[in-house]
């Protein structure tokens, strides 16, 4: 690669936050922390060998309640106990010159029971979560009201321990089926209260913990803090997330101001999975919707 290259020169996020470069190295699953779900030495030399070329990097999920977890050996950042290693995890990343982002997740229907406590599976509705390579088909307890402003609260706590640990930013997972797209879901969310039901109550929930996660950073960071938003733009379900809804959450990211939107595709230059009049490619609608804005968007597959 050039020296002189885009990708090799310098760019700020939030117009504070410098990046060395235009690269990002996207959240992927090492299963990797220790099996008390703190950060393991091996996490710590992974992530701080490829810190070095690149200007900003984002961990792998870390799951912000006891029952959130969608992965075996996945970090944990649901108690004051994780601090000190991701401590140790952010300064490793910034050693190398990169930014340091922690990504924050509940894993909602897709949770593995094994290492959750009764084996209590929670989601927006008890609808059948469909089995993946890594998660069993099982059936999940709605949450109540109660439980889900304490998420949301604890993706606040997640958020004020990621910035104790000298992180510059968090990313909220909404992608991948988890939590959060839970409730954006018309086909998971079969919700009647003001959780569910029209895409206005859908979408209470993610607004909630974007809210939740910017007032904390406004109390303890400074306005450099970076908040990014990862996000699925479809499902596969006849009944499932369309690219309007998708579009909606979007728009109302931008109006909050969020640093960037991380877009999970398997291919960002293809057109839509469901029937659609505007076969436009899923980057350039985006790219289009966002305009202007000072909010970066990025994409990746994993």
């Amino acid at each position: 690669m050039k020296k002189n290259s885009k990708l090799q020169q310098n760019f700020s996020l939030n117009n504070k936050m410098t990046l060395q470069n235009h690269i990002v190295m996207s959240p992927m699953t090492t299963w990797s922390s220790n099996e008390d779900q703190t950060v393991s030495d091996a996490e710590i030399k992974y992530y701080g060998a490829r810190a070095k070329s690149a200007g900003m990097v984002i961990t792998g999920s870390s799951h912000v309640q006891e029952n959130g977890v969608g992965f075996a050996n996945e970090l944990g950042v649901y108690d004051d106990r994780f601090v000190p290693g991701l401590t140790k995890l952010a300064t490793a990343i910034k050693a190398g010159g990169a930014r340091a982002v922690l990504q924050l997740n509940h894993a909602g229907d897709k949770a593995l029971p094994q290492f959750i406590s009764n084996h209590d599976v929670v989601s927006s509705s008890a609808v059948s979560a469909l089995q993946t390579a890594f998660a069993p088909a099982q059936t999940p307890r709605a949450l109540t009201e109660s439980e889900i402003l304490q998420v949301i609260h604890d993706f606040g706590f997640a958020t004020k321990r990621a910035i104790k640990a000298g992180f510059d930013g968090v990313e909220i997972h909404g992608a991948h089926g988890f939590l959060i797209q839970n409730f954006l879901s018309p086909h998971y969310n079969q919700r009647t209260d003001k959780w569910g039901g029209n895409l206005k109550n859908r979408l209470r929930f993610a607004m909630a913990v974007v809210d939740e996660v910017q007032k904390v950073v406004s109390e303890y960071a400074d306005s450099s803090f970076i908040i990014g938003y990862r996000i699925t733009l479809e499902e596969r379900e006849d009944d499932g997330l369309r690219l309007s809804d998708t579009e909606a959450l979007i728009k109302k990211l931008i109006k909050k101001q969020i640093g960037y939107l991380h877009l999970s595709l398997g291919n960002a230059l293809t057109s839509h999975s469901h029937y659609d009049d505007n076969s436009e490619p899923f980057i350039q609608r985006i790219s289009k919707l966002v305009g202007m804005c000072q909010v970066l968007v990025g994409c990746a597959s994993n």
